[in-house]
């Protein structure tokens, strides 16, 4: 009769030990916070970001200026204008290859006035004239 009651115990112990291993079935998230971008009037702080490795990341956008302003990558993702004084309503994920990409602000005349950026890849050899063209 011990045997009886041992094998439930048992099978249930393993049982819970192959659950907690099998990671889809992880109730927890390993996704990073997203990456903020503040957005004031004519720039983005910061305007350079470093990932760790290529790979997905979400970002924010966080307009604490007066007038509306969006985040729009190089690859095509963007936040959608937000208001001045706004914070967008959802994150937005963006693929980061290994030579980085750019993001700016799509309103006429904003990214011309410096409203630009770059995200570059940890350990990624400079894109060139990555860093400005201090001239000489």
């Amino acid at each position: 009769m011990h045997a009886s009651r041992r094998i439930p115990r048992l099978m249930t112990g393993a049982m819970a030990v192959v659950f907690a291993t099998v990671p889809w079935m992880s109730t927890t998230t390993s996704a990073a916070d997203p990456f903020v971008v503040r957005a004031f009037d004519l720039g983005f702080d910061p305007n350079a970001i470093t990932v760790p490795a290529p790979g997905e990341y979400s970002f924010l956008l966080q307009n604490d200026g007066a007038i509306q302003h969006d985040l729009v990558f190089s690859s095509g993702e963007t936040t959608g204008v937000i208001d001045g004084g706004q914070t967008s309503a959802a994150t937005v994920n963006v693929a980061v290859p290994a030579e980085g990409l750019d993001f700016f602000c799509s309103l006429p005349g904003h990214k011309e006035a410096g409203m630009a950026g770059r995200v570059t890849v940890e350990g990624a050899a400079p894109t060139p004239n990555e860093g400005g063209d201090h001239g000489g």
